[in-house]
């Protein structure tokens, strides 16, 4: 290969790795209700904990979970007033590293339940059939030949 090859392909890699992996478009009407939700729940725009606030607020909303966007919204105003309490200056770097381990944190994180469908021990006919021969219903449970549960599917 030619130098000048080489350094198109050196180029193009770093210039591929300089974008953000974890970047995602979110709808102009997820950003809107988001900014209201974190100004409702008092965190103040241009702030470090209003820009985490609107991202992850506008993410649920535009998985279709407003509940969670709400809770999150709450957890940002939560964490904006806990970092204050420390005593911490809204400009510093300190501020901003207690606002996402505050939002970072496990606490903090929300969950959803999703539905467990009632258990049944009648026959339930088979849905998939994958290569191995291996027959799931509908909720991803595999079955036996005759069409009862074997394991159940207990994923999210």
């Amino acid at each position: 290969m030619t130098r000048q090859k080489m350094l198109a392909i050196a180029l193009g890699g770093l210039a591929f790795a300089s974008i953000p992996l974890a970047a995602q478009a979110q709808s102009g009407d997820a950003l809107v209700r988001a900014e209201y939700a974190c100004i409702d729940n008092g965190v103040r725009p241009n702030s470090t904990a209003f820009n985490a606030c609107v991202d992850r607020t506008a993410r649920a909303f535009d998985r279709g979970e407003p509940e969670i966007a709400y809770r999150t919204a709450r957890t940002a105003r939560e964490a904006r007033d806990l970092c204050l309490s420390y005593g911490l200056a809204p400009a510093t770097l300190g501020y901003k590293e207690c606002v996402a381990n505050t939002l970072n944190s496990p606490a903090a994180q929300a969950y959803t339940v999703g539905y467990v469908p009632p258990y049944s021990a009648a026959p339930r006919a088979a849905v998939v059939i994958d290569e191995y021969g291996n027959r799931y219903d509908r909720y991803g449970n595999r079955l036996d030949l005759e069409g009862y549960v074997i394991r159940y599917n207990y994923a999210p």
